[in-house]
């Protein structure tokens, strides 16, 4: 709550409430210090598993504000797996194909002892991505990243 006006000597003392406290729970109430016009509180949510919309009211000289809060579920970390990790040592290139459960993700292929980025694998569409990277050495082993969350390793076999 903003006050139009300084509060008073002593402060202002504002009443707080939650529509829904197994939602979204805040202070009892909060004091605007004196000379001030707000203050800030922290409002603690819990986990959800559908957004769950929860009013957030404050009050002081009869006067009544509300926020409208939207708690939404943490987003799920998809899955990977890797289908091929071969090394082709005569030309010295390294071919990858994964999957992922979420099909608009960005998969990143590192190797796994170092975490050195090899390169990104390109989308082929229905969570099926792909890469071939020329000019490397054989990492032995590696871990497909996600942006979505999810990750993969294996161990790369020889052509």
């Amino acid at each position: 709550m903003m006050l139009s006006s300084a509060a008073p000597g002593g402060g202002a003392l504002v009443s707080l409430s939650s529509s829904n406290t197994a939602v979204a729970s805040v202070p009892v109430s909060v004091t605007i210090p004196a000379g001030a016009t707000s203050a800030t509180f922290n409002v603690m949510t819990n986990p959800v598993t559908a957004s769950s919309t929860v009013t957030i009211s404050a009050s002081f000289g009869g006067i009544t504000r509300t926020a409208t809060l939207t708690v939404t579920p943490p987003v799920a970390v998809d899955t990977v797996a890797i289908q091929v990790a071969e090394y082709a040592s005569g030309n010295r290139e390294l071919r990858v194909q994964a999957t992922s459960s979420n099909s608009s993700a960005t998969l990143k292929c590192y190797v796994t002892s170092t975490n050195v980025l090899i390169g990104t694998l390109q989308n082929d569409g229905g969570g099926r991505y792909s890469g071939k990277f020329a000019g490397q050495t054989n990492p032995q082993n590696i871990t497909v990243r996600s942006s979505a969350g999810g990750a993969a390793s294996r161990a790369v076999t020889l052509k």
